[in-house]
């Protein structure tokens, strides 16, 4: 969700604004989320395999939307490119909702 924000963003206000002003608060969004997740005392079997997928699909797809999209200051490639990187962490957080219910 965060990702889908930061690429909509991008592609609402421009990349360079985007820079210097989504990408600060972005990372203390996620500070934030790891801070409360690393107080959780819930931890499903295999969680760290789970995560460093999730985080490796979702940087492939960062990086692809960041190199791909800079020469488009568009909407439309903001929608796109936060679609594709908020698809690794839902297939991951799908995985874990199917893990606990198992």
């Amino acid at each position: 969700m965060v990702t889908f924000a930061l690429c909509l963003g991008f592609g609402l206000i421009g990349w360079k604004l985007g820079v210097t002003v989504l990408t600060p608060a972005c990372l203390l969004i996620i500070l934030l989320l790891i801070v409360w997740a690393l107080r959780q005392r819930f931890l499903v079997a295999g969680l760290s395999r789970i995560h460093m997928m999730v985080m490796l699909a979702w940087t492939l797809a960062w990086i692809a939307t960041v190199q791909l999209g800079v020469g488009f200051d568009s909407l439309g490639w903001g929608v796109l490119g936060g679609m594709a990187t908020a698809v690794p962490p839902l297939l991951g957080a799908l995985v874990v909702l199917r893990r606990t219910r198992a």
